[in-house]
């Protein structure tokens, strides 16, 4: 009698999948990952970008990037501080087609007094190429979240800290009606939604915008109602994409399968 074993050795498997952000396509991102100086000039950074910087001597690269302990994702880079404006182009938004796009980005203001008037304000805008105001997120002299598309202007109450906010942006473009416009506003203390919020800060209907937006502008009051020209806006980590998942980047999740060793005998006699 013949008698012969076939033997199957399967090899223990280790599939380890090391848990990175997830990789939602964006229009635009800036995490002012630059050498510390003036940012005017500065455009070796981030992606979606034309050009450098411009109109940036008055906001400086600083090396620490702004954080909050409850955000979803890890700042990398430096941070953009100072005050006036500075612009960079990207790809176009058509706002005459019809679209939804966001933008985040956080901001901290310094050398901000409660009810000081004027002069206190910091909001991205999207802008023309030739510079007209289309949209714009932030926060206003009279310590309000607001919106504002061409001139209708959306403002609530609350932006009455010197701490770091999360400001997630949205419009919602149509050809031939209105456009709608919010913002969502995080601090410290809130639980960051990973997932589109329907509870906005900000909402409502604004102007029916058909220019082409290629340029984000920063803009930064340059004093208070005081004088003394102390006042100045931190921003960093700005986004702009066409879900919230673009804007909000969540880690995925570090996943380990493991197959065991095993081992089969097949006799066959």
């Amino acid at each position: 009698m013949f008698k012969k074993m076939f033997v199957v050795v399967c090899m223990g498997v280790v599939v380890l999948a090391v848990a990175g952000l997830s990789s939602a396509a964006l229009i635009a991102y800036e995490g002012f990952d630059y050498p510390m100086g003036d940012l005017g000039g500065k455009g070796s950074a981030g992606n979606g970008w034309t050009g450098s910087w411009n109109g940036g001597g008055n906001y400086k690269v600083i090396a620490n990037s702004l954080d909050m302990p409850n955000l979803p994702f890890t700042p990398t880079g430096g941070a953009a501080q100072g005050h006036s404006t500075a612009n960079r182009n990207f790809d176009a938004i058509d706002f005459g087609t019809d679209g939804v796009y966001y933008i985040s980005f956080l901001v901290k203001r310094t050398g901000w007094e409660a009810n000081d008037g004027s002069g206190e304000w910091f909001d991205v805008h999207m802008r023309t190429s030739s510079y007209g105001r289309i949209a714009a997120w932030g926060i206003s002299s009279d310590e309000k979240f607001e919106t504002t598309e061409l001139g209708a202007t959306n403002k609530v109450a609350g932006a009455n800290t010197t701490d770091v906010y999360f400001l997630v942006g949205k419009v919602v473009i149509y050809a031939s009606q209105p456009d709608e416009i919010y913002l969502k506003a995080y601090t410290k203390n809130d639980t960051i939604d990973l997932s589109e919020t329907s509870n906005w800060t900000v909402s409502g209907s604004s102007e029916d915008s058909s220019d082409i937006a290629s340029k984000l502008t920063l803009w930064a009051g340059t004093d208070g109602d005081d004088g003394n020209g102390e006042y100045q806006a931190t921003v960093d980590e700005i986004r702009i994409g066409t879900t919230w998942s673009d804007v909000v980047p969540v880690p995925e999740p570090a996943t380990i399968m493991l197959i065991s060793m095993g081992l089969l005998a097949i006799k066959k006699h």
